[in-house]
């Protein structure tokens, strides 16, 4: 470390096929590990994915979006879904994962870095759209009222983020490839409030296969960098 030079240390956590519940517990722990004052300089990200499933959030922001006509999610569905549906306290409606996913769980302490949370969500995504594009994933973007990553008129990626003592968990979700469980369930279910044909994976947008661990290894490289430098993701 140089001298004048304060190092926010980051802890990366990598784990295929972890089941939704005990990653979420998981989760928790760590964010009351990071809230202690003399952990709160510490930030925890995991990357995961997770058995097909749905998680079904406290509910749509349709303030924030007026003129979309986002749909909840229809309570009368429950019993004709194949998947397993969990109630869960972050923001937003009804999602989904499947193990073609890439699931990104950042645990940091805002208070400490002095960071609201949608621009925390913001530099998420534009780390993230840097690392598809070492990927030769090209012309993604994330400046839209609707919360997502998205090319053209498909979502590839949504984000879901909630605190608890000014902690951050919960995280983004890509799709890097299709998962036919899920989509099956998405021509029921209308995700984050969206039809579920506006939902599509990298693979099948640019005809390429992403590599994983490569792309794991350029979000940590811009993850550490941007914290090491300013101490801070805003």
């Amino acid at each position: 470390q140089k001298k004048g030079i304060n190092i926010a240390p980051t802890t990366f956590i990598e784990k295929n096929d972890w089941d939704y519940i005990d990653c979420l517990q998981f989760q928790e722990k760590c964010v009351e590990l990071i809230y202690k004052k003399v952990f709160s300089k510490f930030s925890i990200v995991i990357f995961t994915n997770h058995p097909s499933c749905l998680t079904l959030g406290r509910g749509l922001q349709k303030k924030l979006t007026p003129g979309v006509g986002l749909l909840d999610f229809d309570e009368s569905l429950r019993d004709k879904i194949q998947v397993p549906i969990y109630e869960i306290k972050r923001g937003g409606g009804i999602t989904f994962h499947h193990p073609g996913q890439l699931i990104i769980y950042p645990i940091i302490n805002l208070s400490f870095h002095g960071l609201k949370v949608y621009p925390l969500m913001a530099k998420l995504f534009y780390i993230l759209a840097e690392a598809l594009n070492k990927q030769n994933v090209v012309g993604v973007d994330y400046c839209r009222d609707l919360l997502g990553l998205w090319f053209e008129d498909k979502k590839i990626a949504s984000i879901g983020v909630q605190l608890r003592r000014f902690v951050s968990f919960h995280g983004i979700a890509l799709n890097i490839k299709n998962d036919e469980l899920i989509q099956k369930e998405l021509k029921r279910i209308y995700p984050c409030g969206l039809p579920g044909s506006c939902y599509s994976n990298v693979n099948d947008l640019f005809n390429v296969c992403i590599e994983r661990s490569e792309l794991i290894k350029d979000f940590k490289f811009l993850c550490n960098e941007l914290i090491n430098e300013k101490n801070e993701f805003s």
